[in-house]
């Protein structure tokens, strides 16, 4: 059973006004006297209750997003400020401010802990790949409101919504095998791209229903990056059998892929069809450009923050979902 203010307040043989007050710092309590009461706090583990204290000091009216968003993400990962913008006009229209805070992974546990004892937001969105299980259980422990975009590569008991990105998988195949390009080859990110994986679980499973498979040979590993791209084009071009068509897990790949295709005089798609994942701002800008599996993001950050105002109203309420249908925007790539 979790230890309360009012069971710091009987050891230590004060008021629990008096242990609110050491606790926040109140000049009014000695040094002495709250320096004691601090210890007795830490000495059972007592952790403030950030959602009694919104509702003695009132609501802070104000919601956090919080990321690992380094340099050139806008390059990299330009979903993720799509996500922020449709977060913060469905949060905004209910009178609520959105502040985004970019955390390293090394230092998200420190972060939050300050973050949670300062009471800074009502509720909090926090991107699935800085959480972790330590970071789970400080979540819950703080009964703070929250969710989580993306679903975490753990059973958890949070909150989160995400895209369906083994439906997404699925759809891609699909597509690809109505045009009759067979067999595919899937290049992926590294083996803790769980974006990745779950996109290439999906385009397996849709193969099999179909009676058709994978081989081995046509399924590559890269480290997403352009340079990565142009390497496993050149792998592909060396096959004994080449692919008709090629898969990739995300648009960076994809870029190094059609450029080292267009390097080598390979003719998209006549000679190899390409497809990919996420409409990226430069997809436009290759030649041709690409056929890509897309998700709303804008529409993903607008349910998130619509879920965030009712579970504030409702702070036990718990989701799990995915959201928003997949679908192609064909180009010239296929």
């Amino acid at each position: 059973m979790s230890v309360c203010i009012k069971d710091v307040a009987k050891k230590a043989g004060v008021s629990i006004s008096t242990v609110s007050k050491a606790l926040n710092d109140k000049s009014t309590v000695s040094s002495s006297t709250a320096e004691r009461i601090r210890g007795i706090a830490d000495e059972m583990g007592y952790v403030p209750n950030p959602r009694a204290r919104v509702f003695a000091t009132k609501e802070t009216k104000q919601i956090i997003f919080v990321a690992d968003i380094p340099k050139d993400t806008a390059f990299y990962n330009p979903h993720i400020f799509e996500i922020i913008m449709g977060l913060q006009k469905s949060v905004s229209s209910k009178g609520y401010s959105l502040l985004v805070e970019t955390v390293d992974k090394k230092r998200v546990l420190e972060f939050m802990s300050s973050l949670y004892a300062k009471n800074m937001a009502d509720s909090l969105v926090i991107h699935a790949s800085i959480i972790s299980k330590r970071l789970e259980s400080l979540i819950v422990k703080s009964n703070v409101p929250h969710l989580i975009i993306g679903q975490p590569d753990f059973q958890s008991t949070l909150s989160w919504i995400d895209t369906d990105n083994t439906l997404s998988g699925a759809v891609a195949v699909r597509y690809l095998l109505k045009k009759d390009y067979y067999p595919i080859a899937f290049v992926g990110g590294k083996a803790d791209d769980m974006i990745s994986a779950h996109r290439f679980e999906g385009a397996e499973r849709e193969a099999k229903r179909n009676n058709l498979s994978f081989s081995e040979n046509n399924v590559l590993s890269t480290s997403s990056t352009i340079v990565s791209g142009m390497n496993a084009a050149k792998k592909i071009l060396k096959m004994e059998t080449r692919p008709r068509a090629v898969l990739c897990a995300n648009s960076v790949i994809a870029f190094g892929l059609m450029q080292e295709f267009r390097n080598q005089d390979v003719r998209v798609p006549k000679d190899i069809a390409v497809m990919t994942f996420d409409r990226y701002p430069f997809s436009d800008f290759t030649e041709p450009r690409v056929t890509s599996v897309d998700m709303d993001m804008f529409e993903i950050g607008k349910e998130a923050g619509s879920i965030l105002i009712k579970n504030l109203s409702h702070p036990n309420l718990r989701i799990q979902t995915f959201t928003s249908e997949p679908c192609i925007y064909e180009r010239e790539s296929t």
